[in-house]
């Protein structure tokens, strides 16, 4: 618990302070600030945002093939921006998200697993380049349908504290990013610690379909704990509403899935997975 405590205090201290020591202009300071610095990504399925899903999901072992409801709630809280005269800036948020599954071909609509997260989160942007430092808890739980079943899956007490870093670089209508994450306490204790993440996103800039603007986005992790096998996420629909993180704005997508489950202690289970998502964005 002093760990995570200190690793938490000592995000906090980092980005309140790296503005006024790394600037030689002043430093104006915003409490409260709109928007992310790092813009959320698109196809991360564990972003932490407004959105619900319907996917059709065929996996191997004991998850077996179903139609789920996926919904997720969540984002990133700016408590504190500092903001330089030549256009450098840092931010300090709070994230928090849940993530949900259910099981929509059972009777009850069962609940198969839901994900908590909570932690604090450090970004820079200076032009065109943006990085992410994020200190997290994630707290997993299985739905009491689920666990009540004829073919109720052994429960595993999973729960993680992590480190993960992103850094992306945005051109016109592009953005590549890519990452490291590590865990910095894990039940169970066996798992492997690292992690890379990279993808790249294409945001149109002019309304086309319906008013809409064209988004699309791939997410690209690998898990030192699965001998670095793929996962991917693809995603592509429309986006409506004014562009730009801190605007109210709907994304309609399709998107397919192909890898190991990012469904808590699920994550040794391969699916693969297709639907059409909504998104609430702010």
């Amino acid at each position: 618990m002093k760990i995570r405590l200190i690793l938490w205090v000592f995000v906090l201290v980092l980005f309140s302070k790296s503005a006024e020591v790394l600037a030689d202009e002043e430093v104006t300071e915003t409490v409260f600030p709109i928007g992310e610095l790092f813009e959320p990504l698109v196809a991360d399925p564990k972003e932490p945002q407004f959105s619900a899903a319907v996917h059709r999901v065929n996996s191997s072992g004991q998850l077996g093939e179903f139609t789920a409801s996926v919904v997720s709630y969540g984002e990133h809280f700016g408590l504190m921006r500092w903001q330089t005269t030549n256009t450098q800036q840092w931010q300090v948020s709070i994230v928090g998200a849940l993530f949900a599954q259910f099981n929509m071909d059972a009777d009850s609509k069962d609940l198969i697993n839901a994900d908590y997260t909570i932690g604090l989160s450090g970004t820079h942007r200076r032009g065109p380049i943006s990085y992410r430092l994020r200190v997290v808890h994630q707290s997993t739980h299985l739905g009491d349908e689920l666990l009540l079943g004829e073919s109720a899956p052994e429960r595993i007490n999973f729960s993680l504290e992590a480190v993960d870093f992103l850094g992306s670089y945005k051109w016109d209508e592009f953005r590549l990013y890519g990452g490291v994450g590590y865990l910095l306490n894990v039940e169970p204790s066996d798992l492997h610690r690292t992690a890379l993440q990279f993808g790249g996103e294409s945001h149109g800039d002019k309304h086309s379909l319906l008013g809409g603007r064209w988004t699309s986005g791939m997410d690209i992790t690998a898990f030192e704990g699965d001998n670095w096998n793929i996962n991917t996420t693809v995603k592509f629909g429309l986006e409506f509403g004014k562009s730009g993180s801190g605007n109210r704005r709907i994304r309609v997508m399709l998107e397919r899935y192909n890898g190991k489950a990012p469904f808590g202690q699920f994550f040794n289970v391969g699916i693969t997975s297709y639907g059409l998502s909504a998104y609430l964005l702010f």
